[in-house]
C-alpha cells in the first residue's frame, strides 16, 4: 500500500492524464501524482484541487478541499482497509460503491441522474444529494442510494424520480416508521434508521414496507401550472382557470374552439423542502414580451412552456428564460396551481399571452380532481405529442433571452454592478471606508452582532452559462484587527464559512469564495481584542450585475404581491371578449411571441 497525492492542475485534468509539459506542468514525474497513479490498494490524496475520473478504485479518498467529478464508477475500501475523507465526490451517471473495509466517510456525495451510490461501510457522517428535476422537460433518470449497513450521514436532497433501497442481507422488515425527519426499520436483523434533512418534505415520502424502498409523492415542476387568477381566453372571454370546467370550450392560438378534458389543482406551500424550491411559481410582468403580451402579469409554473417565434413557432419553459426582473421566479407564501388538458397537446392564451396545454408526463395522479393512478411515461413518448417542437437549444433559448432582457431595459429596468457592500454592527449600518478590492469598516467597540450584507444576483438570469447559484460578493478574505495591532482573521477553507457561504473556489493556488447575500463575522475574531476594531474585507472585482426595478415596476410589484391569490392577475373574473378584441382575433402568425418584434420594443 502507498499514499500518492495529486500534483495535477486544477482544471478538472482527469485521473490518470499524464503532466509532461516542461512549461506548464513541470513535474518530476509523468502522471498527474507524485508517487505514481493509485491502485486498489492505495491512499489517494487531493488537496485544493478538482479532478475528473472515468474509474476509481482505491483503498483510501482523502479528498481535503476537492472535488472529484465521476463519470463511469469509483469503488473505495472494497477489499482493503479505507476511509473516504472530506471534499464533494459528484457522481455523473456513475455508480459508487463504498466497501466493508470503510471505516469512516464524510464529506458530500451528489448523486446525479441516472447515478447510483451503494452503501456497505460503518460511520459515516457523508450529506447525501440526490439529483433534483430541473424545470426543462429533458428526461430525467432515477437517482438511487442503497444501503446495507447502518448509515448515520443525512439524505440532505431527495426529489421525484429518486430511490433509495433498504439492501441488509438476510434482513426481512417488520416495520417502517417515522418520527420527525428520521425513518425507523425494524428487521430480523435488527434496527435500522435513515436520517433525512430539513430541506426534505418528509410529508411527501412513500415507503413501500415490503421492501423498504422510499420514494416521494411530488409535483412534477415540468408539469404545465397556471397560478389561481390567470385568465383563460375562452369561447365566453377570459375567464379566471379556477371557474373553468370540463367541457368549456377554450380558443386556442389557431382561433379554434376545444373543449376541456381534464382539470386538476395542487397546492403548495412555502416550506423549506427541495419540492418548494424547484415549484415556486414564474411571474412575467405585463407586456414583457411585447405590447399587451401578456396584458396583467401572469405567473405560471416553472415548465410551463410558452409559444414564441424563433423563425416559426417553438415552445421554450419559462423557467429558461428568467431574468431575475420582468421574468422573475417567486416567494410565496402559499399559491394554488391549475391544469388544463384538451384532447391533444395545444396553445392557450393565458392573461393574452401564448402558452401550452397541459400535457400528461404521468403525473396527473398527483393532482386534486383526479382519479387516475400515477404512471410514468417515456420521454420519446412525450415530446412526440407537442403541438410545436419544444427547444431547449442553448443558443436559440440565449437569444430570446438576450431580447428579453433589452425588451426589459425597454420597459424601464436598468441594471448596475454596484452590490451596494455593507456591514451591519447591532442593527447600526456602516458603510465602507476606501476603494477598490480592499473594504474598511470601523466597527464599535462594544458591537457583537456583526453581519457582512450585499445585494445579490445569479448568474443564470445574465448568461447561459447554467449557473443558478445566488450570489453575493466574492471575496479572498476578512480580518479584524484592534487599535493595539491585533489581528484574527478567518481562512478560505474555514470550516465555519461553510454552511454561509458558497463551496470554496480556487484557481491558481488562489482560494476565494462567495457569500449569499449574508455573512455573520464569527464572535471568535473580537476575542482579546481592544479599543475600535477595524474589519477589513478583501473583495474580488467584476462578474456581478444585478437589476435596478423602474419605479413603475415596484408599484406594480407593490399591488400584485400583496393581493389576494385568486386575484393576482388583477382582472375582472369574467373579462368579456370584446375587451380585448386586438388579441382574441389576432391570426394564428401573429398570437405567439414575434421576436422580430419584440426586438423592435414598442414601436
Amino acid at each position: 500500500m502507498v499514499t500518492t497525492t495529486w500534483i495535477g492542475g486544477t482544471d478538472n485534468m482527469q485521473w490518470s492524464n499524464p503532466n509532461v509539459d516542461p512549461i506548464f506542468n513541470p513535474w518530476n514525474t509523468s502522471s498527474n501524482w507524485d508517487n505514481g497513479i493509485p491502485g486498489m490498494d492505495d491512499v489517494a490524496i487531493l488537496n485544493n484541487t478538482s479532478t475528473t475520473s472515468y474509474v476509481v478504485d482505491v483503498a483510501s479518498l482523502v479528498l481535503n478541499n476537492s472535488s472529484l467529478l465521476v463519470s463511469n464508477s469509483i469503488l473505495v475500501g472494497y477489499l482493503n482497509p479505507g476511509v473516504i475523507s472530506g471534499g464533494l465526490i459528484y457522481l455523473h451517471g456513475a455508480n459508487f460503491i463504498a466497501g466493508s473495509g470503510v471505516s469512516s466517510a464524510t464529506g458530500i456525495v451528489e448523486i446525479g441522474s441516472g447515478a447510483s451510490y451503494e452503501w456497505n461501510g460503518t460511520n459515516s457522517t457523508q450529506t447525501i444529494k440526490m439529483a433534483s428535476v430541473d424545470p426543462d422537460h429533458s428526461p430525467v433518470e432515477s437517482s438511487v442510494f442503497s444501503f446495507s449497513t447502518q448509515f448515520d450521514g443525512t439524505i440532505e436532497a431527495f426529489y421525484m424520480h429518486n430511490v433509495i433501497n433498504f439492501n441488509v442481507n438476510g434482513a426481512s422488515i417488520t416495520g417502517m416508521s417515522l418520527d420527525g425527519h428520521t425513518v425507523t426499520y425494524t428487521t430480523t436483523a435488527g434496527t435500522y434508521t435513515l436520517k433525512f434533512g430539513v430541506n426534505v418534505n418528509v410529508s411527501d415520502l412513500v415507503f413501500d414496507v415490503g421492501t423498504g424502498k422510499i420514494t416521494t409523492l411530488q409535483v412534477d415542476p415540468n408539469a404545465p401550472c397556471f397560478v389561481e387568477g390567470t385568465l383563460i381566453r375562452t369561447a365566453r372571454g377570459d375567464v379566471a382557470v379556477e371557474a373553468l370546467k370540463v367541457g368549456d370550450l377554450v380558443v386556442t392560438s389557431s382561433g379554434a374552439e376545444r373543449p376541456i378534458v381534464w382539470l386538476g389543482c395542487y397546492n403548495l406551500k412555502r416550506t423549506r423542502s427541495s419540492q418548494y424550491e424547484i415549484s415556486r411559481p414564474v411571474r412575467i410582468q405585463a407586456n414583457a414580451f411585447g405590447e399587451q403580451q401578456p396584458y396583467a402579469d401572469l405567473w405560471i409554473s416553472p415548465g410551463h412552456a410558452v409559444c414564441v417565434r424563433v423563425l416559426d413557432e417553438v415552445l421554450i419553459p419559462i423557467g429558461y428564460l428568467i431574468n431575475g426582473a420582468t421574468i422573475k421566479q417567486v416567494d410565496v407564501a402559499e399559491i394554488t396551481y391549475w391544469h388544463v388538458e384538451l384532447e391533444c397537446h395545444d396553445i392557450l392564451i393565458a392573461n393574452g399571452l401564448p402558452t401550452e396545454s397541459y400535457l400528461d408526463c404521468g403525473t396527473r395522479a398527483l393532482f386534486h380532481q383526479s382519479s387516475y393512478k400515477r404512471r410514468r411515461i417515456d420521454i420519446c413518448e412525450v415530446t412526440a405529442q407537442y403541438c410545436r417542437p419544444l427547444t431547449l437549444d442553448r443558443s436559440s433559448v440565449e437569444a430570446v433571452a438576450i431580447r428579453l432582457r433589452e425588451r426589459a431595459k425597454l420597459l424601464g429596468w436598468s441594471t448596475t454592478s454596484d452590490m451596494d457592500i455593507h456591514v451591519v454592527a447591532d442593527g447600526m449600518r456602516i458603510n465602507p471606508q476606501g476603494t477598490g478590492n480592499l473594504m474598511r469598516f470601523q466597527i464599535p467597540s462594544n458591537a457583537r452582532d456583526v453581519h457582512i450584507l450585499s445585494e445579490t444576483f445569479i448568474p443564470a438570469e445574465w448568461s447561459d452559462g447554467g449557473d443558478t447559484r445566488k450570489l453575493g460578493i466574492s471575496f479572498n478574505g476578512f480580518q479584524i484587527s484592534d487599535d493595539k495591532g491585533q489581528c484574527r482573521r478567518i481562512e478560505m477553507a474555514d470550516v465555519y464559512l461553510d454552511q454561509q457561504c458558497h463551496p470554496v473556489e480556487s484557481y491558481d493556488n488562489k482560494l476565494w469564495r462567495w457569500t449569499k447575500g449574508l455573512l455573520r463575522v464569527p464572535d471568535t475574531l473580537f476575542a482579546d481584542l481592544y479599543g475600535s476594531r477595524c474589519l477589513e474585507l478583501s473583495v474580488n472585482a467584476g462578474g456581478q450585475q444585478r437589476w435596478l426595478k423602474p419605479i413603475i415596476a415596484s408599484e406594480r410589484r407593490e399591488s400584485v404581491e400583496t393581493a389576494p391569490l385568486g386575484m393576482v392577475a388583477a382582472c375582472a373574473l369574467f373579462a368579456p371578449a370584446s375587451a380585448f378584441p386586438n388579441l382574441l382575433f389576432k391570426s394564428p402568425s401573429t398570437l405567439s411571441v414575434d421576436l422580430d418584434y419584440l426586438n423592435a420594443g414598442d414601436e
